[in-house]
């Protein structure tokens, strides 16, 4: 069984179509979501965590979460999946912090199963007792980033959203903190939505790939078949692409 199931998912805002139709499966897998800005990725995880804005109206065959029906549960019943069950992890992780409290307080907040110290360890965090101390707007992108991960794994989700998490960092960063994703998600048999206009980074972190444009789910395939698909739009995408580096 699938981890998320959705059967044509369709979402309007204020009578304006976002999400047309959309049918896809994650399991515990590295499932990247390509498109650009726009084409409805954001709102899709939205739609998954249940943090839709007013005027939002959802509408669905399917959509599950390990076989629960999402259509129509409470406020309660989401708040009881968000963070514990399902978690997210935004591009500017600084500003998703409290500006006010340190980082150990923050942490610690989160659960009591875990101490901040060893959370921030699990991180690779470099002085991880310096950073306890810190302010959000003391820590630099790498940094801001590897706190909310460790923030987010504190809870032991089954799924993890990364909605451009590595978009703001330089190529070096960028690389170590899918590392420490891919091994954290391979380690805790989780399953990962990874949102990015990076066609190319996806191809090679992600199992397999969804491509939006427009609200629509275009194709989902594994990087190999999905470069093979005719549709002109991802073919400009991977036309886009730069060449690789030789090795």
């Amino acid at each position: 069984m699938p981890l998320i199931s959705i059967q044509n998912l369709s979402l309007n805002i204020s009578n304006v179509p976002i999400l047309k139709e959309v049918s896809l499966d994650i399991g515990q897998e590295k499932f990247g979501l390509i498109g650009e800005s726009g084409s409805g990725k954001s709102m899709l995880a939205k739609t998954l965590l249940g943090v839709l804005p007013l005027g939002a109206n959802v509408q669905a065959e399917t959509l599950t979460w390990k076989g629960k029906d999402l259509t129509n549960i409470n406020e309660k019943m989401w708040r009881e999946i968000r963070g514990s069950e399902i978690a997210m992890i935004l591009q500017d992780a600084k500003t998703s912090l409290n500006p006010l409290m340190n980082i150990k307080k923050q942490l610690q907040e989160v659960s009591s199963a875990t101490t901040p110290l060893s959370a921030l360890q699990q991180v690779q965090l470099p002085s991880p007792e310096e950073i306890l101390q810190m302010y959000p707007h003391q820590l630099s992108g790498g940094m801001g980033q590897r706190v909310m991960i460790a923030m987010m794994l504190m809870q032991n989700p089954k799924f993890l959203i990364a909605d451009e998490i590595v978009s703001a960092l330089d190529s070096l960063l960028q690389h170590e903190i899918l590392t420490l994703l891919q091994d954290h998600v391979k380690e805790r048999q989780m399953g990962l939505l990874f949102i990015s206009h990076d066609l190319q980074q996806a191809c090679q972190f992600c199992d397999r790939i969804g491509v939006m444009k427009e609200g629509q789910l275009l194709a989902v395939d594994t990087p190999a078949e999905l470069r093979k698909n005719a549709h002109p739009y991802i073919q400009r995408l991977f036309d886009a692409m730069l060449p690789e580096e030789p090795k």
